[in-house]
């Protein structure tokens, strides 16, 4: 079993760099340095811890995701609604894949777990 929590610490050498364009970016300001641990994978999900530094992306959302902030801000529009919601320490949403949002980190640095369903429609 894996606990995740607000301000746990999570050992350097787990974290790898994650291709924000594989993660479905169409453009990104800036460098957001983004890096995940994979605490859980399979055919059919994946899951672990994102982080980055503060900058703003715009996605399409490459998986249904299920995640929850440990650390900092986040600001997510969803372009098709309009609605605009800023997720802080202890908040969690699930996205539909295929979304296309604006991303943006509001704070030095952000980190949620995630759990994304990897399934084919």
């Amino acid at each position: 079993m894996i606990n995740y929590s607000t301000g746990m610490t999570v050992a350097e050498e787990r974290f790898q760099a994650y291709d924000t364009k594989e993660g479905g970016a169409l453009e990104t300001d800036g460098d957001l340095k983004t890096e995940i641990t994979i605490d859980f994978e399979n055919d059919k999900c994946l899951g672990g811890i994102f982080r980055q530094v503060k900058g703003k992306a715009e996605i399409v959302w490459p998986a249904t995701e299920h995640a929850f902030v440990l650390e900092g801000e986040v600001t997510i529009h969803h372009h098709e609604s309009g609605e605009k919601q800023t997720y802080k320490v202890g908040d969690g949403w699930i996205i539909d894949k295929g979304e296309r949002v604006t991303w943006e980190v509001t704070t030095p640095t952000f980190r949620k777990s995630f759990f994304l369903s990897l399934a084919q429609d």
